[in-house]
């Protein structure tokens, strides 16, 4: 995928913001996330849950089997990585992503929720994943499961396969190490990990801020915190970064939220650290 695609260039235009049906079987809610429309606050779900919104537990089988949100499916988040030419936890092809998620119970036309124990880079990898692959209603549970003050589901997972299709089976939210390097300059970088990691080693020119800058108690900061940690970015045109691009996956929720246009580099440092034909500092 190029760095100018017609379907990534606003995230209005990505489809990742809920639709018109979506909002009126919302109606009226008292708490809505910070980040709302594409993360939802457990107020938001609940209200959701009797419309037939699909909810995805990204925790592990046994947390998931003695206590979860009614109807929540599993997607085990480590089937939806990979290694690709060497370099690690790289996105499967499309084949291998439909069927993760046929294997779920998902369709490709109702909205998906997804959740962690809290805001975890698992649940943000498999809401980047379903974007990425043209599930256009998909948002993120703020707070996770331990937000959520609903009634619970225990015991064994009922789970009937489906035929999950893909919308956008090439993908529309990644980018490879050649095309971060020819937007050098041109396109603001940000790098998810720590301030020790970044200083060790880095993409030239990227701003560092944590995924965890964005987080307290297992939840989102307010907007305006959030939106404080970086430069103006209402349809700015931003790569994230991490490690193997699991971090990465957080901050490209909140930047996409946040108006920005937001393509996450996959590869992340893992492979760009490996790679002698790229500038790096310091």
């Amino acid at each position: 995928m190029g760095l100018c695609p017609d379907d990534a260039s606003v995230a209005s235009d990505a489809g990742v913001v809920a639709d018109a049906a979506t909002d009126a079987m919302l109606g009226a809610m008292p708490d809505v996330s910070p980040l709302s429309p594409l993360v939802w606050s457990s107020d938001e779900l609940a209200s959701a849950l009797a419309g037939g919104v699909q909810v995805v537990d990204t925790r592990a089988l046994s947390e998931v089997e003695a206590s979860r949100i009614p109807g929540a499916s599993r997607v085990d988040p480590s089937q939806l990585r990979t290694s690709v030419d060497g370099v690690p936890a790289q996105v499967p092809s499309a084949s291998e992503v439909a069927a993760v998620f046929g294997a779920a119970g998902l369709v490709a036309n109702r909205p998906i929720v997804v959740y962690g124990a809290g805001v975890t880079t698992e649940a943000a990898r498999v809401v980047w994943t379903l974007a990425h692959f043209g599930h256009d209603d998909v948002h993120l549970l703020d707070g996770g499961f331990a937000a959520w003050a609903g009634e619970t589901q225990s015991g064994a997972l009922d789970v009937s396969p489906t035929t999950y299709a893909l919308s956008h089976p090439e993908g529309r939210f990644r980018v490879d190490a050649d095309e971060v390097n020819a937007a050098l300059g041109d396109v603001l970088i940000v790098d998810a990990r720590t301030a020790g990691e970044f200083d060790a080693g880095r993409i030239p020119g990227s701003l560092q801020v944590a995924w965890t800058d964005m987080i307290v108690d297992g939840a989102f900061r307010s907007r305006e915190e959030i939106a404080a940690l970086y430069p103006s970015l209402e349809g700015r045109r931003v790569i994230t970064y991490c490690q193997t691009g699991s971090r990465a996956s957080v901050t490209w929720v909140a930047l996409i939220a946040l108006g920005a246009d937001a393509l996450l580099y996959d590869g992340s440092w893992a492979e760009w650290s490996t790679r002698e034909d790229l500038p790096r500092e310091p």
